[in-house]
């Protein structure tokens, strides 16, 4: 075997990125994620309107509705990782509750 041959063949690791598990209805946003936004939103809704019946403040319902819908967005809508900010929240989550904290007490055996 020509050894010019072999060093011409090498295996590598192909690691595919940005495949999603379901198509995106919206870039970020699947069949699920869609669902968790308009059920936010339509809670939303009739908070807003409960409060601007009971005060009469549309410029306050009118940022609640925005505030609250955005915030919802920002948290669920999914990155090119395929990962939301409360999916990253619930990983960090779960590595420090899974992290153990050993408690012992140093000796100094070699001491005479």
């Amino acid at each position: 075997m020509n050894n010019s041959q072999n060093t011409d063949h090498r295996d590598e690791l192909y690691i595919p990125l940005g495949i999603k598990a379901e198509q995106d209805v919206i870039p970020g946003f699947g069949k699920k994620e869609t669902i968790q936004v308009g059920v936010i939103l339509t809670l939303t809704l009739a908070g807003v309107i409960a409060y601007y019946t009971a005060f009469q403040d549309a410029f306050g319902a009118v940022i609640a509705l925005m505030l609250i819908g955005s915030t919802a967005m920002i948290l669920i809508r999914k990155n090119e990782n395929n990962q939301s900010v409360v999916d990253l929240a619930r990983h960090v989550f779960t590595y420090y509750r899974s992290q153990r904290n050993y408690k012992y007490l140093y000796l100094n055996e070699w001491k005479v």
